[in-house]
């Protein structure tokens, strides 16, 4: 399968420090597993990473964040901002999941996480 057509990038700048003062990019996870929000709060420093970042679920932060990430499978309600990049996230076959097929669905979205090759972020499991 080829990645599907997406929107455009739009560009952001990390709002946030790290406890070493450099930049921060705050991600949140907005999907939720079954029906039940996920209790995500893991933060990374820079170290040997190229960036310093933190994962969060945490709805009272959604305004804050420079980008959401959405499981293909649970999709919910679209996040409160428009302004910061959408991830979809999927590990899941296109043909148990016709909705990657979608051109209205994944225009939604900027970058994909998946097990693809040319997807944004690969996740090869």
């Amino acid at each position: 399968m080829k990645k599907p057509e997406m929107k455009g990038m739009i560009r952001v700048n990390a709002s946030h420090k790290s406890e070493n003062g450099t930049k921060s990019w705050l991600i949140f996870y907005w999907s939720t597993f079954f029906g039940t929000r996920l209790k995500l709060h893991e933060k990374c420093e820079k170290g040997d990473r190229p960036v310093a970042g933190e994962l969060t679920s945490d709805q009272s932060r959604g305004k804050e964040t420079d980008g959401f990430v959405i499981h293909v499978r649970y999709p919910a309600a679209s996040p409160p901002v428009e302004s910061v990049p959408w991830i979809l996230q999927t590990q899941e076959n296109p043909i148990y999941t016709p909705v990657l097929k979608d051109a209205k669905f994944m225009s939604k979205f900027n970058l994909l996480k998946s097990y693809l090759f040319d997807s944004d972020f690969p996740d090869i499991f």
